[in-house]
């Protein structure tokens, strides 16, 4: 057998022998509950609406209302920055950062559990049409918005995982 082929084996060995989870894997149930138990709390704006809105059905998907055992604070901040800049000064082009910072309290102490802050962006073109523009725009927001619950659902997963 080659150097090669053997590393390769090996590896994989070594692999399936430690706790290595896939990061996509199906929940495990006692998973599933423990996230289902985080109640979001309210987030200013339209935009946190959606957030709160998308990171509900994604933290408790068969609409079940577990008791809460956690508390999630999100405040966000949303920011619109001019990007495609023409020679007669018209912007044709815009990128909307959001930024959450999240904090996770254990309801039982009142204490923090796990915080943190994320950040996406999402772009969207100006056109001549107002209404085209504006339809850009909420689509761009919903997409951070679906972003930012993906990847706060992920480190609430990994917070979890480790107990």
């Amino acid at each position: 057998m080659s150097p090669i082929k053997l590393s390769i084996l090996l590896l994989s060995f070594a692999l399936c022998s430690c706790s290595f989870k896939p990061v996509h894997a199906k929940l495990d149930s006692g998973l599933a509950n423990t996230l289902a138990s985080v109640q979001v709390s309210d987030i200013r704006g339209r935009e946190g609406q959606l957030l709160k809105y998308k990171l509900t059905d994604l933290l408790s998907p068969d609409s079940s209302s577990a008791y809460p055992n956690y508390r999630l604070d999100i405040e966000l901040v949303t920011n619109r920055e001019d990007l495609g800049i023409q020679e007669n000064l018209r912007i044709t082009r815009y990128n909307i950062v959001q930024t959450a910072n999240y904090k996770l309290v254990a309801l039982q102490n009142n204490q923090i559990a796990d915080e943190g802050a994320i950040k996406v962006k999402s772009s969207y073109n100006r056109t001549e049409s107002e209404f085209a523009t504006f339809v850009a725009e909420e689509d761009s927001s919903e997409k951070a918005a679906e972003e930012l619950a993906q990847l706060v659902k992920q480190r609430l997963t990994a917070y979890f995982a480790k107990y």
